[in-house]
């Protein structure tokens, strides 16, 4: 990705936590005069959310005064995914009030749609086959965010249909080749009006969603598919990693990722 977006020089450094993470810090401030930080950046992936999220904490206590770089954290794409995702459905109507649902929402995407769909004012409900494994989530998203996520389990058909119950939104957040959700489930809801699925892998996280569908009207629904997020996704990896030597300070998590996310849709739309 960051060679697509242009970026000259790609240097990988594997298995850095927040224990070593200062290290990593000073090497880039310190490789350049100040005047030249802004052409070096720091990037955040790996799998796992907590460790990234640590690992971000600690790079920007490492930073002191104008010795800093900019920083940007797309933990496995869970970042600009998620941005992608609530973009693509903010643009077809306001969230504040309505309910949303995340399905399989305790990873990484899941989360940070929840968040960013909280923060935007849906009352949200995160899924998970384990109740244990939502509520831990929904406390994770809490605790970094202050937005409230409701956790819900959902283990078999009957689960499904009472969670569905009054939802207005629904998102497949779920791994690659999972169906989480039966067409007939869904088309038998009489208050679903936005469904989104993140996964392009037969079967369909939602089955019967084309993931072509850019927000095609159905009825009463707007539709998104998988690779048309995907599609807006890229846009906004390649906009953040351009942003992030226009100046030396900038940290892209979340939130940040998502302005700019809103920005492509809305110049997308017009």
């Amino acid at each position: 990705m960051a060679c697509d977006a242009g970026i000259d020089c790609v240097l990988p450094l594997a298995g850095v936590t927040a224990a070593d993470a200062h290290k990593v810090a000073y090497e880039a401030v310190f490789s350049r005069s100040p005047e030249d930080l802004a052409s070096l950046a720091l990037f955040i992936g790996g799998s796992s959310l907590p460790v990234a999220e640590a690992t971000l904490e600690a790079i920007e206590t490492a930073f002191f005064g104008s010795m800093r770089v900019s920083v940007m954290l797309d933990c496995g794409g869970c970042n600009t995914t998620a941005a992608a995702v609530v973009a693509k459905i903010r643009a077809v109507g306001e969230l504040t009030g309505r309910r949303a649902v995340i399905l399989a929402g305790t990873g990484p995407v899941g989360m940070r749609t929840a968040a960013l769909m909280a923060r935007e004012g849906a009352e949200v409900a995160l899924t998970s086959r384990d109740l244990r494994r939502a509520r831990a989530a929904c406390e994770a998203v809490c605790a970094r965010t202050g937005q409230r996520v409701w956790p819900a389990e959902v283990s078999s058909a009957s689960m499904i249909h009472d969670v569905l119950e009054g939802a207005e939104v629904v998102v497949s957040a779920g791994a690659p080749g999972v169906s989480l959700l039966a067409e007939a489930e869904s088309t038998g809801s009489r208050t679903l009006h936005v469904l989104a699925d993140v996964n392009a892998v037969p079967p369909l996280g939602i089955d019967g969603l084309d993931p072509t569908f850019a927000g095609e009207r159905i009825g009463e629904r707007r539709l998104f598919g998988a690779l048309a997020i995907r599609r807006l996704k890229k846009q906004v990896h390649y906009a953040c990693l351009s942003r992030l030597f226009e100046r030396n300070d900038q940290v892209l998590d979340a939130e940040q990722i998502y302005l700019i996310a809103r920005e492509l849709e809305s110049e997308c739309a017009s």
